[in-house]
């Protein structure tokens, strides 16, 4: 008899909800949580960033992270999607634990003996506001909430068909 193996994977929204769209990452979270419910699957929301992801992150053999993002180079509500590879490389000289990149927390996280995921992928959206104190995105990103929940849902879909054993 074949038995098969659904890895345990992270989904893992970051932002702030009360500022705009810096929420969208866990606006996006919420919409997945009511609609994949599958045991391989932890659900965490979280406003920090850097070292504090060390204590999220690990035990898990697959992260799925959700994030907002503001470069000017796409409009906003434009979907990105990342592996940890695409990032820079790890910071050389870290100096504070709020500024250090993805990248690094994993390198470190390595490095202190932490099982960290052996695959990540990261959504980023383009937003506009990240700097209004407002609950809710702005109009222009709130309208691509159901198309990236789409989306992300189809390749969590299609990445727990691909993984297991």
């Amino acid at each position: 008899m074949l038995m098969t193996h659904e890895p345990k994977i992270l989904i893992l929204g970051l932002g702030n909800t009360l500022i705009s769209d810096d929420g969208i990452g866990i606006f996006i979270l919420q919409n997945l949580k009511e609609q994949l419910k599958n045991p391989s699957c932890d659900f965490q929301e979280s406003s920090a960033g850097g070292l504090r992801l060390l204590d999220l992150l690990p035990n898990y053999e697959i992260a799925v992270i959700i994030d907002s993002i503001k470069t000017g180079k796409n409009p906003p509500g434009h979907i990105y999607q990342f592996t940890i590879e695409d990032l820079q490389s790890p910071d050389p000289h870290p100096s504070l634990g709020h500024t250090i990149s993805l990248p690094t927390v994993f390198e470190l996280g390595k490095q202190l003996g932490y099982a960290m995921p052996r695959k990540v992928i990261i959504y980023a959206v383009e937003i506009s506001d990240n700097e209004t104190m407002h609950e809710g995105c702005t109009p222009q990103v709130a309208a691509t909430l159901p198309q990236h929940t789409k989306r992300i849902l189809s390749d969590l879909q299609r990445l727990l068909r691909e993984n297991m054993q």
